[in-house]
Order: structure tokens, then C-alpha cells, then sequence
């Protein structure tokens, strides 16, 4: 993510860590758009899975993308994910989602069986959402951040950590070319 999507999606945890308690909110530094969960992958298929990811982006011009609306998953019972859902370029980041499935299915690895959703994670709670959280929440569902250009996928290596994850580049593959933001 580019700026000035990433210093807004920066402003916008942080109004909402002091709206919204009992939420464990993502680093900002750490807020990604996810087109593939490898979960535990081992070093010697690193390669493998940059060689998917060229594969995905291998033809594809870079686009606009901007982040928009505030949601939770499951939609109904408690929250386990507050989410920063994609605007703008959505069909794009599916159409490369559907592409990355194939791609890694392809090399052996388990593609994802639910149905791809363009979001970032913003936090997870920690328990059930308070009435005055979900109020919160409500109050600032309706959000457009500006957008930014998709010019790369980049394999990222989680590491656990207090106060949120790390994410470690591995490695990108790069889309095609870069077109300005209009």
C-alpha cells in the first residue's frame, strides 16, 4: 500500500483504538490486502511460491485500489475480524485472486476454498463487541480512504509478536507497468 492510502488507514486505526475498546488493532505498518494464505510454509518452498505469484501477475497492468467500508466477519454473531473492505479496483484484485488460486494449485500448495473478499484486517476483539463498540463502529462504517496504485504482490513471512505481527517481505512479484493515479 502506497501513501497517502497507508497514512489514512494509519489515522484511521487509531481513531478507532480510541472509539472502538476491546479490539486487538493490526499495526498500521502491517495492514495488507491478502490474495493467498499459505499459512506455515516451509523455506525450501519459498521459491515455489514466488514462482506462483510471478505467474499471477505475469500480463497484468497495475491499477487503482481504494480501500472503503468498515465490516466484521462472520456479518452475524460476535465479531472475530473488523475489516477495511476494497472499493475501487475490486474486480481487478478478485480476477488476480482467481489467478493466484490457479497458480498455487497448480505448484501443489492448497488453494483457499471459501470465497476470495477483497479486505485488510484492522483488529480482532477480544471478546464480544460492547453495544457502544458496535455503535462506534457503525458510526464510521461509511469510509473512503484514497486510493493507491496495486503495483506489486509481495510473499510476506508472518511473525507473532505483541502488540501485532511482523511481516517480513520475501520476496515480489512485479505487475506490468505503472499507470498514474487519475
Amino acid at each position: 500500500m502506497e501513501e497517502p492510502a497507508r497514512t489514512a488507514v494509519a489515522a484511521l486505526l487509531e481513531e478507532l483504538s480510541l472509539s472502538v475498546p476491546g479490539v486487538r488493532w493490526a499495526r498500521p505498518d502491517g495492514v495488507h490486502l491478502t490474495l493467498h494464505f499459505f499459512g506455515a510454509l516451509p523455506v525450501e518452498q519459498h521459491a515455489v511460491a514466488l514462482e506462483a505469484a510471478q505467474e499471477t501477475v505475469a500480463g497484468v497492468a497495475s491499477f487503482p485500489v481504494g480501500l472503503a467500508r468498515l465490516g466484521r466477519f462472520p456479518p452475524t454473531g460476535p465479531a472475530r475480524v473488523v475489516w477495511l473492505g476494497v472499493g475501487e479496483g475490486d474486480p481487478a484484485l478478485g480476477q488476480l485472486a482467481a489467478r493466484c488460486r490457479a497458480a498455487v494449485a497448480s505448484r501443489g500448495f492448497e488453494p483457499e476454498r471459501r470465497p476470495w473478499r477483497g479486505h485488510c484486517t484492522l483488529g480482532r476483539p477480544r471478546g464480544p463487541l460492547t453495544a457502544a463498540a458496535r455503535e462506534a463502529l457503525t458510526a464510521s462504517a461509511e469510509r473512503t480512504l484514497p486510493a493507491f496504485i496495486a503495483r506489486r504482490l509481495v510473499l510476506f513471512e508472518s511473525h507473532p509478536a505483541p502488540g501485532g505481527a511482523h511481516y517480513l517481505p520475501l520476496g515480489a512479484a512485479e505487475l506490468e507497468r505503472s499507470v498514474p493515479l487519475s
